[in-house]
């Protein structure tokens, strides 16, 4: 049982935590004229 517990206390401790979340990321401007960019691969990829 010793060993399970200190696997599990090493284990924890050496569990790294992201310094930021996903959520914090902010958008990329690629400039003007991109607005539409989705949809030009969209088209391009599939004909639509």
């Amino acid at each position: 049982m010793m060993k399970y517990e200190l696997h599990a206390l090493v284990a924890h401790k050496n569990k790294k935590t992201p310094k930021y979340s996903f959520l914090e990321y902010g958008g990329i401007d690629f400039g003007k004229g991109s607005e539409n960019l989705s949809e030009d691969y969209e088209q391009h990829l599939y004909g639509e």
